[in-house]
């Protein structure tokens, strides 16, 4: 306050060309009076002289109106808040002057007369006037006060803790209705209170007494709607629906919540469409989320839910667009690299424009990777490709930082497969595949979830979505289909195990040694190698390493060690330096 006292009397002495020996440290000179009295009430004030701050503050009341333009909107305000706790019928009083006089044209650089909205809603709600407090609450969150938001949200919770006789007179308020309303729906705000939200018996009750409203206006029928269809009662959702403004975009979603009970599969797509349609669209200001915690735009939640319909029909690849300009990198994922097959999905990358789909922006996992959703759909394809077999296509369709380790991989599968080539010469080859395969497994094979994980990098795989979706089969509208079920057994990682590319490194390993000579030193380096890459995620798969580096391999240094300790031997340490 006294920083903006010392402003106040620097802007006023500039503003009248009074003399330089005006200092602003001493405001009590000639017409600077009010600064004077305004600052003597404040420090009773503080004293705890309530009654002498309001005497000097109604002292700068009476002064004449040019004599005053800086204290008397300040002086209103805190004779309003001397009454606070004492007198709130007089407090209230007083914040509406405060809001008078700054309407005057008094200045009001504290923003004073906004700040009254709240205190004097305070005090309506110390009373017991909730549809007033409301009201100046609302007018003060208008006004571009930001802390009455949080208010608001202590008025409803009051509000909703009170006796539910008084809900009737709530829901007969306009504005009282609308807050009430969307209070409930949004669930209050527990952020702040997680005490203070709206309970089920709260919401039952203002179910039930908006049950008792005639009518209201069209623009808040649809809000009333919703509420009664998220709390059940169908009766009051159609009464709502039939007063809604028919351009209301909460409309589709409502056609969708009634086509879901009634398990009308059309409409709720032809709803979603609809939703969809008459949005805005995005114009790239909708980004791909930056975390899974992010909120999604409202845009956004329609086209999953269609994505999800569409899965429910059958329409694979309609689904996958939508779960892409849907920001649902999960969904769209599980559906290409589990449900669309090879050509299926080829087809649907090869018919992107200019590799981007409309309004996908870049989706970001984890690790923030810089590619685009077409860019992030041609890797997984390139990925799937390899571990069908196709190297040859999954060239096409692989980041250019990785082709040419896939190039050489696909050279050295068809080296070590080549029956004209020397039993040596295939063994080095896919030996070498094999490390190829293990060390790089995820960028040229890894699933985008389970079981690899490639969208964090392998730190988590996810949960198994085919095997949850399974359990959708006996939902009213989204559901797994018998096709798709079929389609996700088939199309699995081989074997489903996390970083299933080790076991194909590995079984790469064991086709080197087939080749190789027993009880050769490299024979048992090569089944050591394969059986270490086993041997403390899954024991029993590199048990079969073990036994044959003992039988094939006895009579090397590594196969007596294996003998002896009954296990793989331990890595030799690497010399220092």
């Amino acid at each position: 306050m006294q920083r903006d006292d010392i402003s106040d009397v620097r802007a006023a002495h500039v503003l009248t060309g009074a003399g330089t020996s005006l200092l602003p440290s001493d405001p009590r000179n000639g017409q600077f009076e009010e600064f004077g009295l305004y600052l003597d009430g404040r420090t009773a004030l503080e004293a705890g002289d309530a009654a002498r701050a309001r005497e000097l503050w109604e002292q700068l009341l009476a002064l004449p109106p040019e004599s005053r333009p800086w204290r008397t909107v300040w002086a209103a305000f805190m004779i309003g808040r001397s009454y606070q706790r004492t007198a709130p019928a007089e407090a209230k009083h007083w914040y509406r002057y405060t809001r008078d006089l700054a309407a005057e044209g008094y200045s009001d650089g504290l923003g004073l007369a906004n700040a009254s909205l709240g205190w004097e809603a305070r005090a309506e709600l110390d009373t017991g006037d909730m549809v007033r407090a409301v009201a100046l609450y609302m007018e003060q969150y208008v006004a571009g006060d930001p802390t009455a938001f949080a208010s608001l949200n202590v008025a409803a919770w009051k509000a909703a803790s009170g006796s539910p006789r008084a809900f009737n007179g709530y829901a007969r308020d306009p504005l009282m209705r609308r807050v009430l309303t969307a209070w409930a729906l949004a669930g209050g705000d527990p952020s702040a209170r997680p005490d203070q939200c709206p309970t089920s018996e709260f919401r039952f009750a203002w179910c039930n007494a908006l049950a008792e409203v005639s009518s209201v206006d069209p623009s808040e029928a649809a809000m009333l709607a919703w509420f009664a269809t998220e709390y059940g009662s169908d009766e009051l959702a159609a009464r709502w629906v039939a007063m809604a403004a028919p351009d209301s975009d909460l409309l589709p979603w409502l056609r969708m919540q009634a086509a879901v009970r009634t398990g009308d599969h059309g409409a709720a797509t032809l709803a979603m469409r609809d939703l969809v349609a008459a949005m805005p669209t995005d114009d790239g200001k909708e980004y791909w989320r930056e975390s899974r915690y992010s909120p999604p735009s409202r845009r956004a939640c329609a086209r999953g839910r269609l994505g999800a319909l569409l899965m429910s029909a059958g329409r694979f690849a309609d689904a996958l667009e939508e779960f892409i300009a849907a920001h649902e990198w999960k969904d769209a994922a599980y559906l290409a690299d589990r449900v669309l097959d090879e050509d299926e999905l080829r087809c649907f990358v090869d018919s992107l424009a200019d590799g981007h789909l409309p309004e996908a922006q870049a989706p970001r996992s984890a690790w923030q990777k810089d590619l685009n959703a077409a860019g992030e759909l041609r890797f997984l394809l390139a990925r799937r490709l390899v571990r069908a077999g196709r190297l040859t296509e999954a060239l096409d369709y692989m980041p250019a930082r990785h082709r040419t380790e896939l190039a050489q991989f696909r050279g050295l599968l068809a080296a070590g497969n080549d029956i004209a080539c020397s039993a040596d010469a295939r063994a080095a080859a896919l030996l070498t595949a094999a490390r190829i395969a293990r060390g790089s497994g995820m960028e040229l094979m890894g699933t985008e979830h389970w079981p690899d994980g490639h969208y964090n990098e392998g730190n988590g795989g996810g949960p198994d979505l085919g095997r949850l979706r399974r359990l959708l089969t006996d939902r009213v509208l989204v559901y797994a289909t018998a096709d798709e079920l079929r389609r996700v057994e088939t199309s699995g990682a081989v074997p489903s195990q996390r970083f299933h590319y080790r076991y194909y490194a590995a079984d790469l390993a064991w086709q080197a040694a087939r080749l190789m000579p027993d009880n050769s030193p490299a024979t048992a380096a090569a089944l050591c190698e394969g059986g270490r890459w086993l041997m403390y995620r899954d024991p029993p798969a590199a048990d079969r390493f073990y036994k044959s580096l003992v039988r094939r391999c006895g009579e090397t240094p590594l196969g007596r060690e294996a003998a002896r300790v009954r296990w793989f031997p331990a890595k030799p340490k690497q010399a220092a330096g």
